[in-house]
């Protein structure tokens, strides 16, 4: 089953030795929540493909599911981006039965 996520990519400069691409991952009916890379390799000015495998690696690293689609708009460039993923959902390990 296709299944979609969306959120805000942001250059974070809240630890000033360290700045780098932070993502908060929209939860519906939660705050968003935090996905920090850790990844000081990728610079403000990444190119887009840099940003898109970012969020892919990132995504699956933290939810464990394959991204087959990641799309990137700007709201403020080199600062702040909207992203979607689209994934298809995987149930646990042994299956859920319902």
């Amino acid at each position: 089953m296709e299944t979609y996520a969306s959120g805000e990519l942001y250059w974070d400069t809240t630890v000033a030795a360290a700045p780098r691409w932070v993502l908060l991952l929209n939860q519906p009916g939660d705050a968003p929540m935090r996905l920090d890379p850790q990844d000081l390799c990728i610079p403000q000015d990444a190119s887009t493909r840099q940003l898109l495998e970012l969020i892919g690696t990132t995504f699956h690293k933290e939810t464990g599911e394959l991204p087959e689609k990641v799309t990137l708009t700007p709201v403020e460039k080199e600062q702040r981006y909207q992203f979607r993923v689209m994934y298809t959902y995987s149930s646990p390990p042994g299956g859920a039965t319902g």
